[in-house]
């Protein structure tokens, strides 16, 4: 069986513990990064155009990048909710 060590603020925790109390920390930013880039991509489209305006850039976003930016979000919304998925696994057993 392979064992994993957490560690957190430089002690070392069992790791049933550590995701029964820290998991949802981690599943929280990644849920909500993913699904405000699955649901509105063009939030991220617009802030890339007016940053690169601040430089003095000129941005025409080709026609797939909300696409990508759509499956970016479902990644991340994947990976939120394998976090959601440890930590209740850990806090029910």
């Amino acid at each position: 069986m392979i064992t994993t060590k957490c560690y957190f603020f430089g002690r070392e925790i069992p790791r049933d513990a550590f995701w029964a109390k820290y998991g949802w920390i981690f599943a929280f930013p990644f849920l909500l990064i993913g699904f405000i880039l699955a649901i509105k991509p063009d939030w991220l489209v617009k802030l890339q155009i007016w940053w690169l305006k601040l430089f003095g850039a000129k941005f025409e976003p080709g026609k797939l990048i909300s696409k990508i930016y759509r499956a970016i979000g479902i990644g991340w919304i994947i990976l939120g909710l394998g976090f959601l998925f440890l930590a209740l696994y850990y806090n029910l057993r």
